[in-house]
């Protein structure tokens, strides 16, 4: 299956979210995660994929890199919600992420067309 395709159908099957509660627009695109990495043996296939808007898909990534058992849970989360949609969940995990990448020592930056996440 292709990206755009499996992108289709999760956004028809959870609707137009981003499972981080990001905020999607033209600055910050809804993306597809892949739960196992590509990198790691994952495919493209919708039990093994995400909605992220590409800020939080960066957040994710950060802390991926110096949290390899919290990206676990993350992508757990990412997991659960799929099931559950469960928008009290979604509203924690989103202030949960928020504080790891500034804990982290990142922020958001306009750049241009589209929103990134710098390190201070």
């Amino acid at each position: 299956m292709k990206g755009k395709e499996a992108k289709i159908i999760l956004i028809r099957e959870h609707g137009n979210i981003c499972f981080l509660g990001g905020e999607i627009s033209k600055k910050n695109p809804i993306t597809i995660h892949h739960l196992v990495p590509v990198r790691m043996g994952g495919q493209t296939v919708l039990v093994n994929l995400a909605l992220l808007c590409r800020l939080e898909h960066d957040m994710f990534n950060a802390i991926e890199c110096c949290y390899p058992k919290t990206a676990e849970e993350l992508n757990d989360y990412f997991r659960y919600f799929k099931e559950t949609h469960d928008l009290k969940m979604l509203k924690q995990m989103r202030e949960y992420v928020l504080s790891l990448t500034q804990d982290l020592g990142y922020h958001v930056e306009e750049r241009g067309k589209i929103l990134t996440l710098k390190r201070k």
